[in-house]
This record gives C-alpha cells, sequence and structure tokens, in this order.
C-alpha cells in the first residue's frame, strides 16, 4: 500500500499489483485465464484497493487547488489519511527496531 503511494507521488516503482492492474486496465483482460471468479483469491481485491491508493494520491498531486479537491474527492481524501496514519506508524515501528549507533564505544 505504501509503495503504491509513492509510485503516485512519482517516487519509486510500482508495486508488482499495481502495474498488474495498470496492464489489466490498458489490455482489458483479467490478469488469469477465465472469469472474474476464476482469479486468484484476494488478487483483484489488492488491486483494486493498490489502484485506488495510487489514483488517490496522483490526484492530490495534479490538484491545482486542493482544497476544493478534496471537497470534490471526499473518498480520495479519507484514503490519503489512512496512508499517512499507516506511514507514521511505520516510521515510528523502524524507529523503535533501529540499532543504537551513536559512538559510545567506551
Amino acid at each position: 500500500m505504501l509503495a503504491a503511494a509513492d509510485y503516485g507521488e512519482t517516487n519509486g516503482d510500482p508495486p508488482p499489483e499495481l502495474e498488474l492492474a495498470f496492464q489489466c486496465r490498458r489490455w482489458t483482460s483479467l490478469p488469469e485465464a477465465g472469469g472474474l471468479l476464476d482469479q486468484p483469491a484476494g488478487l483483484m481485491r489488492r488491486m483494486t484497493i493498490l489502484e485506488n491508493i495510487y489514483n488517490a494520491f496522483r490526484g492530490k498531486e495534479e490538484a491545482n487547488n486542493l482544497a476544493e479537491w478534496g471537497e470534490k474527492n471526499p473518498q480520495a481524501v479519507k484514503i490519503l489519511d489512512s496512508i499517512y496514519a499507516l506511514r507514521k506508524e511505520v516510521r515510528h515501528d523502524e524507529a523503535d527496531t533501529m540499532p543504537d549507533t551513536g559512538g559510545d564505544n567506551g
């Protein structure tokens, strides 16, 4: 999810399932042979979630007036808020597990 948000902000590469969603949309086909219910469990849902995250962040990046965009796109704002909270949580967790490299070898 964070990689999809980063890609929406033009940082990094799209995660594989987002790239797959782009290809499905581009070629108007499903990723696997068969119908919708023949797809691997959860794949379509994950692709949809990642695409929604990407679209929310792209919309924010492309908005000329962020306040106006937010008023017109309340669901996208909810997505942004959720991802910002997740980023904060991940950064906090990473800080808690970082080794101490303070250099006090003494």
